[in-house]
């Protein structure tokens, strides 16, 4: 199902792009971020704490309606933790509910544009220890992304790991809404370079 952007729920504070969000001070609260036409948004929770629970969103179920999504503030809340969710800006091009954090034909690979935005935060709240958490298509991220914080701690919960073995159903539909493929030979070509 497609989802429209409802910003009532949070009251983002916008950026107009990556780099006026690096300028700033990220303060609590949600943020957008204009990037390729689309919005990344992140929530943060600054609890005072010296660790960072960051959150990749799972696939969204039909009872979520609306974008953007986050998840992980009751767990962080229970631990007393800061909190940085994530919320992958592709799930805004159409009917998906799942992109595993990898991009798109306009932003292309996602992975270094929200490297910079993540170090950021983590630098502003003080962070010296970092976990990286996500269920299904967000554990696949929280695995990914941890090539990239050396020593810190994963919790995957029941992720897919291999994006290109069958059953490639949730696949293939994110290489059509995201990547324009159209048929066999573009879903397998697109399939090498982008999962």
């Amino acid at each position: 199902m497609r989802r429209p952007r409802d910003e009532s729920k949070w009251l983002p504070t916008h950026h107009k792009n990556v780099d006026e969000f690096l300028s700033s001070i990220p303060s609590s609260g949600a943020h957008a971020i204009s990037l390729g036409g689309q919005h990344l948004d992140l929530l943060i929770e600054d609890r005072r704490s010296p660790v960072t629970l960051v959150v990749f969103h799972s696939a969204l179920s039909p009872r979520e309606e609306t974008l953007p999504v986050f998840q992980g503030m009751g767990s962080a809340e229970f631990a007393g933790i800061n909190l940085l969710a994530l919320a992958d800006p592709s799930l805004e091009m159409g009917d998906i509910d799942l992109a595993w954090f990898l991009g798109n034909r306009f932003i292309g690979s996602l992975r270094p544009r929200l490297l910079p935005v993540v170090n950021h935060v983590l630098k502003h709240l003080g962070s010296t220890r970092t976990i990286l958490m996500g269920g299904s298509g967000g554990g696949f991220a929280a695995i990914l992304f941890a090539l990239d914080y050396p020593g810190c701690l994963v919790l995957a919960l029941n992720p897919r790991l291999d994006l290109t073995a069958p059953p490639f159903a949730k696949v293939d539909q994110y290489l059509r809404v995201c990547h324009m493929a159209t048929g066999p030979t573009s879903r397998e070509r697109l399939r090498r370079t982008h999962v």
